[in-house]
């Protein structure tokens, strides 16, 4: 069950989607009695709180009814172009049909007088990894 604050914020949240110049996660918090070292240190944890996400599920805001709004945007000869193209963006990433970035990241710890020697390495390594990608 929501808190009274919960409920409020929920019904922000969702006001504020409408606005046409929307407050910050913060502000919302705030405005729905939250107090401002509560709201600047984890927001994010109150938004993600049961009761707030029970009252945002009960104003029909579930994972279920967005997806048929992509859906019907997607899918609609009436939709914008830009707006159908968003929606099938959203499916494709929900759906992990884009590749998967490939990113390593590397630490060394050289000392100052090896460092002509590290630089060379460094050098063959960005070379060897461009040609693998390249593959």
């Amino acid at each position: 069950m929501s808190t009274p604050k919960q409920e409020k914020l929920a019904e922000a949240i969702i006001e504020n989607l409408k606005a046409d110049k929307p407050k910050t996660r913060e502000e919302l918090a705030v405005s729905s009695g939250y107090a401002l070292s509560t709201a600047e240190g984890g927001v994010k944890d109150i938004i993600e709180q049961k009761g707030v996400q029970d009252a945002l599920e009960a104003r029909g805001f579930t994972l279920e009814n967005a997806k048929k709004v992509v859906s019907e945007i997607m899918l609609s000869d009436e939709a914008k172009d830009r707006d159908r193209l968003t929606a099938a963006d959203m499916t494709i990433k929900v759906h992990g049909g884009y590749a998967p970035e490939r990113k390593v990241n590397l630490n060394f710890s050289v000392d100052a007088k090896d460092f002509e020697q590290f630089d060379e390495m460094s050098r063959k390594y960005d070379e060897e990894m461009k040609r693998k990608m390249l593959e």
